[in-house]
């Protein structure tokens, strides 16, 4: 909070102008910690939807645009077939964004129980809200066109919310200049950098460079659309913490246990999980009750000792022309791999 006010994007009420707040946001009972983030460990969310006593709360009256992304399939196929990789992300792009002066962000704070409690109001856009700064970044891809050509089909077509996964086969550092160059013109800094070529690193800030983490061996990785990646040897990675079976697994903790995977591509290890999702199927049908819950318990343990990293496959898609891209993941599912081959033609 500290932060909010040293930076400008949050301001005290006068006294004069207290009873002008329209709404105070509720913080949420806890903030949000992510021990995998490089930067920012911990964030303070606020609870848009929250109603007082008109039963309206900010998100059911503020309005809510259409959805002006690409899809993060397609972002993430398109990422795997370039040769020189390119990640970063906006520094704090929620709140680089100005909102207007109407009292509907306002906040009750005082950084410690012996001090005064203070309005404030919140000066840009807020996590927890139901605005987004995507559509200021689009806005300004469309204002600096002229200028920056590349900058602007890469804030379009390759940023996923503040993330960037781009890259390229020859105009890698076109990109990342003309990337940086548009978005310093709204004020926003591109950092995070990180590349399967090091070389193409070589001149960068070291601030504005990626903070690598490791797994628990040692290894290097970044976080790319919440996918570990290793640039070392440009793969998208699988982790997994030791799952404790209960005595008795049920349905709910098999969801669970299943939930942890994080797999946008929809490719992740197809064993155990498919066979746990077809336990789950057969339950009321070709299993016993016994027979479930033993097969249950061998996955289950089974699903725990598979810690760490997983094993990446590796598969090469061959383009019209007969140029080999890369695609490290072989989909168990041939309608998908018709729809790579259909992005990658």
């Amino acid at each position: 909070m500290k932060e909010y006010r040293h930076l400008g994007h949050m301001s005290a009420v006068p006294a004069s102008e207290v009873s002008s707040c329209r709404y105070f946001l509720p913080l949420f009972n806890h903030c949000v910690i992510k021990e995998d983030s490089s930067t920012t460990k911990l964030r303070v969310v606020f609870k848009g939807s929250a109603a007082p006593s008109t039963g309206y709360s900010p998100n059911d009256v503020l309005m809510a645009g259409p959805v002006i992304q690409p899809k993060l399939f397609h972002i993430l196929i398109r990422f795997r077939s370039h040769p020189v990789a390119v990640t970063g992300d906006i520094c704090k792009m929620y709140r680089c964004v100005r909102v207007s002066q109407e009292y509907l962000q306002c906040i009750v704070w005082r950084d410690s129980a012996f001090d005064d409690l203070q309005e404030y109001k919140l000066d840009t856009v807020t996590y927890g809200t139901r605005p987004a700064s995507v559509r200021a970044v689009q806005q300004l891809s469309i204002d600096e066109q002229a200028t920056f050509p590349i900058g602007s089909e890469i804030l379009r077509r390759d940023f996923y919310v503040d993330d960037l996964i781009s890259g390229s086969g020859t105009d890698a550092i076109s990109i990342m200049q003309q990337t940086a160059g548009i978005l310093a013109k709204g004020k926003l800094k591109l950092r995070k950098l990180s590349s399967n070529i090091p070389l193409l690193l070589e001149g960068v800030p070291a601030e504005d460079k990626e903070s690598f983490l490791k797994f628990e061996d040692g290894s290097d990785f970044s976080k790319t659309l919440g996918l570990a990646w290793d640039p070392a040897s440009d793969q998208l990675l699988f982790s997994f913490s030791v799952f404790q079976s209960p005595s008795r697994p049920c349905r709910r903790t098999v969801l669970s246990a299943l939930a942890k995977f994080y797999d946008p591509l929809g490719q992740a290890i197809r064993s155990p999980r498919e066979r746990l999702s077809v336990a789950i199927a057969e339950r009321e049908s070709d299993f016993a009750e016994e027979d479930i819950d033993g097969f249950l318990k061998s996955e289950l343990a089974e699903l725990g000792r598979g810690q760490g990293t997983s094993t990446v496959a590796v598969h090469k898609i061959t383009m019209k022309d007969d140029q080999t891209v890369k695609q490290r993941y072989y989909p168990k599912n041939t309608k998908m791999q018709v729809e790579i081959n259909a992005k990658v033609d």
